[in-house]
């Protein structure tokens, strides 16, 4: 027994580094956990409350507009009347009262409006001149006493007004008559109960934690919906808040209140949407993450320490092996204070048959240097180039050579990438043996590229060397297609006259190398011919906005037209490949933003198509636009499409509510079309689609009823008729007769 416990401690004696190596690894470990959860519990609960109120902001902006929608209603509506016939030969008299045919016409125009208005409390006229009020149901003159005091009177002129009495609450929009006269004689009002709103409060069921008031300019409350929540010093706490800010918008927390507010102001009636919660409602969701963090992160420390105990030991067992088999014991190897240190001793043995790996070594330096790993330190890289016997006191160039997508050439496989890259380097050796120079080549498969440096001795011009390069770089290419059989292409850097600056010319390379997506004919891209004509960056954004515009009306022609004066705008200026790119990538992303009034699974289904990456991926300028003409834009229009067919009842019904609204008007297809944001030609089938009618059929036919109705119920002359349905006289006259096959004034007889 003695003997087993002295062979355990002897074993964890001999593993003191292992020890410590999982001890290390603990701490390191849960620290970082720790830091992490709670910076993930920071972030967590700032994106709550950040989404939470930017969520009732939007619910507040919504209601607030329902409830300007609804006021603006109302307010157009009264002002059908301003201009009315009877109203104004009502309001211009001198003499009062009114005959009974003219309180009965007038009483009938009010009771109209107040019936096509939802939620309407009554509609008045008040005389100035005798102190009568004319509802749309009664009429009241100021012998009635207190009748009075149970209508609402009329408020200010030109602004909502809230007015409460003993059995209504309503609020008030009123304009003056005569209109445009200095001197009014009688006040028009329009009287929405503030059931209309207490309506829009209860569709909503967003809140149900705090209370929900809509408050006029003067912040009282107009109508509420409460849920007991907030007490009455809270409220107030909040409004006296509210009654100091001019922002359009904002939010507020008080802790010493306990609650929280936000509103919202309409910029029409400068009235206010509000919510006040409690802040005590979020400490139990608060509270709740609080404890899953931690439960987490206790998991995440015990899952971590066994994974990390466990990939210790199978990551020690091959040095554990290496130990045994060497007999390794710490007392046996004197000197060594744990089995890392006794590895050292044997990593140094190592060492020397490293230098075997000269070669390999000496391309992983140059590529450490190329990539900018020795940018801060000239002698260590000094110290560096003399190890690996590279010339430090010359010119040296350095060129890329992409044999691109040789792949795609059948006597090529998957497999045959590094046998083409040492193929091209063979023959770039050989020829820098036949003009006597020194040169490396560098494989970097990452990007199925080749890099290559030439050297020059010290005392040779710079012309002579830059011409030797360029046929050096040309015997080069024409051995890649005459061997090879696939073209490649070389991007040429500038000439350098110390190895210190190799780095510099081997970027200018690379840069060169980009421009192959506008040169495609050019198999070598010199950086000295590619920047000699290098514009600013300009983006057609004209040409872009007029693109997104017609695929917004679904002019397809208009689209592809744009695109081909896009493309032969930005191919005039000699930008580099990511500059090319860019520019493509905002067409693409204006094209998309264009496109986001539709349905979110009809814009990812645009977005499935991997625009990103296909313009990323492309190699050449023409294989971005054949993807827009051949792909991108035919995707745009189906869907165009197929959402607008989808929707296209909706769309034919908005656009009869705009001509039922405008009949005054001269209703073009153009006109009618722009407003549904739709082309002329597709609204016109669309229409014919949905209706069965043409659309000038239809638009003669809705006129022509109207019209009817006039020469019914009213005595007025043709011409002012023809103006009330948007028609000049001679035109009226023709499109009636064409539609009931008499002349208006036939009509109009043959109903007496």
């Amino acid at each position: 027994m003695i003997s087993r416990i002295s062979q355990l401690l002897q074993k964890q004696r001999s593993r003191r580094y292992f020890n410590r190596l999982v001890g290390f690894g603990l701490i390191s470990m849960v620290v970082p956990i720790i830091l992490i959860s709670f910076l993930s519990y920071k972030i967590t609960i700032d994106n709550m409350e950040k989404q939470n109120s930017q969520a009732r902001l939007d619910m507040l902006g919504q209601l607030q507009a329902r409830v300007d929608e609804r006021l603006e209603n109302a307010r157009v509506a009264l002002y059908s009347l301003v201009f009315d016939a009877d109203i104004a030969e009502a309001t211009q008299r001198e003499d009062f009262p009114l005959s009974s045919q003219q309180l009965m016409d007038t009483q009938g125009k009010l009771a109209l409006l107040h019936q096509s208005i939802e939620n309407s409390y009554g509609v008045s006229l008040f005389f100035v001149d005798n102190g009568v009020a004319l509802f749309n149901d009664r009429y009241i003159h100021p012998a009635g006493g207190d009748r009075v005091g149970n209508y609402p009177g009329y408020g200010p002129v030109g602004q909502w007004h809230y007015q409460s009495g003993t059995n209504f609450r309503v609020v008030t929009y009123t304009v003056a008559l005569p209109a445009f006269s200095e001197t009014p004689r009688t006040y028009l009002s329009i009287h929405v109960s503030v059931n209309a709103f207490a309506n829009i409060l209860r569709e909503i069921d967003f809140i149900d934690t705090g209370d929900l008031y809509f408050l006029d300019t003067g912040l009282q409350t107009i109508s509420s919906r409460k849920h007991g929540t907030i007490a009455e010093s809270q409220a107030a706490a909040g409004l006296e808040w509210m009654s100091g800010n001019t922002r359009p918008f904002d939010q507020w927390q008080d802790k010493a209140s306990n609650v929280s507010a936000l509103y919202v102001k309409s910029q029409q009636t400068g009235w206010y949407t509000a919510i006040m919660i409690p802040l005590n409602e979020t400490a139990g969701f608060v509270s709740n993450i609080v404890w899953l963090t931690i439960l987490i992160s206790i998991l995440a420390i015990a899952t971590g320490g066994v994974i990390l105990y466990i990939s210790s030991k199978k990551l020690y067992a091959p040095i554990y092996q290496w130990l045994k088999e060497e007999n390794y014991t710490l007392e046996g190897d004197a000197g060594t204070k744990d089995e890392w240190s006794w590895l050292r001793t044997k990593w140094q043995g190592l060492k020397e048959d490293l230098q075997e790996k000269e070669p390999e070594l000496r391309q992983s330096f140059l590529s450490a240097l190329l990539g900018g790993y020795y940018a801060e330190s000239e002698t260590e890289v000094a110290v560096l180039l003399q190890r690996h016997q590279i010339p430090e006191d010359c010119k040296c160039v350095a060129f890329i050579v992409d044999p691109g997508d040789f792949l795609a050439y059948n006597r090529f496989k998957a497999n045959d990438k590094a046998l083409v890259h040492a193929a091209i380097a063979n023959i770039f050796g050989d020829l820098m043996r036949h003009n006597h120079l020194e040169g490396d080549a560098i494989r970097r498969p990452e990007n199925n590229q080749t890099i290559f440096i030439t050297y020059y001795p010290r005392d040779i011009e710079e012309a002579q060397a830059y011409q030797m390069t360029r046929q050096i770089t040309s015997a080069l290419i024409m051995s890649i297609e005459t061997y090879l059989k696939f073209p490649a292409k070389l991007g040429l850097g500038g000439l350098r006259h110390s190895v210190f600056e190799l780095r510099d010319s081997y970027l200018e390379a690379k840069e060169a190398l980009q421009y192959r997506i506008i040169r495609e004919e050019e198999p070598i891209l010199d950086i000295k011919e590619v920047k000699q004509v290098k514009d600013r960056f300009e983006y057609p954004f004209d040409i872009s906005e007029k693109i997104v515009k017609e695929l917004r009306s679904g002019n397809r022609a208009e689209v592809e037209s744009g695109f081909d004066r896009f493309v032969e705008v930005i191919r005039l200026k000699q930008y580099s490949d990511q500059t090319y790119r860019q520019m493509f990538l905002m067409l693409y992303d204006a094209m998309i933003q264009g496109l986001y009034h539709f349905s979110n699974e009809a814009v990812n289904e645009l977005l499935q198509k991997d625009g990103y990456e296909t313009i990323l991926a492309a190699q050449y300028f023409t294989e971005i636009e054949q993807w827009f003409r051949d792909e991108w834009i035919s995707s745009c229009f189906e869907l165009i499409e197929r959402e607008n067919e989808s929707k296209g009842t909706q769309l034919i019904e908005s656009a009869k509510q705009y001509i039922a609204m405008t009949l005054d008007q001269d209703h073009s297809l153009n006109l009618v079309a722009e407003q549904v944001s739709l082309n002329p030609s597709y609204f016109s089938r669309l229409f014919r689609k949905e209706t069965g009618q043409n659309f000038l059929q239809y638009v003669a036919s809705v006129k022509i009823e109207e019209a009817k109705k006039q020469l019914e119920q009213t005595d007025d002359p043709i011409y002012k008729i023809a103006e009330k349905v948007g028609y000049t006289e001679q035109t009226f006259r023709r499109v009636f007769k064409s539609q009931t096959e008499m002349s208006p004034n036939e009509y109009r007889k043959s109903l007496r």
